[in-house]
């Protein structure tokens, strides 16, 4: 975090990031599976950063009600 950046700011930008995680790690697991592979470990993968992303989301809104959403 740099001394500009806020806490919301950072709550925002980690949402951000972990949004385009699952969103890189869903993309892999249907060319995976159109290509005929198995996807156990890469659908397990992407439960965790689900879980990951959940609290990031409870944390930024935490961080919206305290900091009015500015």
């Amino acid at each position: 975090m740099s001394l500009a950046e806020t806490y919301l700011e950072l709550a925002r930008r980690h949402v951000r990031e972990a949004e385009q995680r699952v969103a890189e790690q869903t993309q892999r697991i249907a060319e995976l599976s159109l290509d005929g592979h198995e996807t156990t470990t890469a659908e397990g993968l992407l439960a965790v950063f689900e879980q990951s992303l959940s609290v990031m989301r409870e944390h930024l809104a935490k961080q919206e009600r305290v900091h009015g959403g500015a």
